[in-house]
């Protein structure tokens, strides 16, 4: 009974975590949406080139910018 108890909560915590990782996920792909879609609107061309290529710019430009 007891392994089987263990056995149950380490799937529940599995499934937890690839929950966990899928959303995410999500939450990163909307961030950098959220970021593309303003250096579209002002212009900033170079910059959306640059942040696809730079994580530390775009991680800047996230900060400063959403």
């Amino acid at each position: 009974m007891c392994e089987a108890l263990k056995e149950l909560m380490a799937d529940e915590l599995k499934e937890a975590h690839t929950k966990g990782e899928l959303v995410g996920t999500e939450i990163g792909k909307d961030t950098v949406n959220r970021l593309n879609e303003i250096l579209l609107k002002e212009g900033r061309l170079d910059d959306l080139k640059k942040a696809t290529t730079d994580s530390e710019f775009q991680n800047k430009l996230i900060k400063d910018l959403l």
